[in-house]
């Protein structure tokens, strides 16, 4: 199955595993190497989450990596605890987003 991601920026909602809309897909992050997908641009419009504490790139925008985000059934679901516990890691062993993506 393919898709064309034309038709989700700007318009998909990404939702939370309750369901709950959380922002919209902006863009997308890809190797020049490897064409694979390496993080998700995100424009918050819920930024009371765990998700607002990810790395900002201006104009309420957020990196999101692609382990933290599915897509299913026509929409994206973000992994907040996931995100929750790669935070609380990184924090730990005082290591930056960059380095672990």
């Amino acid at each position: 199955m393919t898709i064309l991601l034309s038709k989700y920026l700007g318009k998909s909602i990404i939702h939370n595993q309750q369901g709950v809309k959380i922002g919209k897909l902006d863009d997308l992050v890809v190797s020049k190497e490897t064409g694979k997908i390496i993080s998700y641009i995100v424009k918050l419009t819920d930024t009371k989450n765990i998700i607002s504490k990810l790395p900002k790139l201006g104009k309420g925008l957020i990196m999101v990596p692609f382990p933290f985000i599915s897509f299913t059934n026509e929409k994206f679901y973000i992994y907040e605890n996931e995100i929750a516990k790669f935070l609380e890691k990184s924090k730990k062993e005082q290591i930056s987003y960059k380095d672990r993506i």
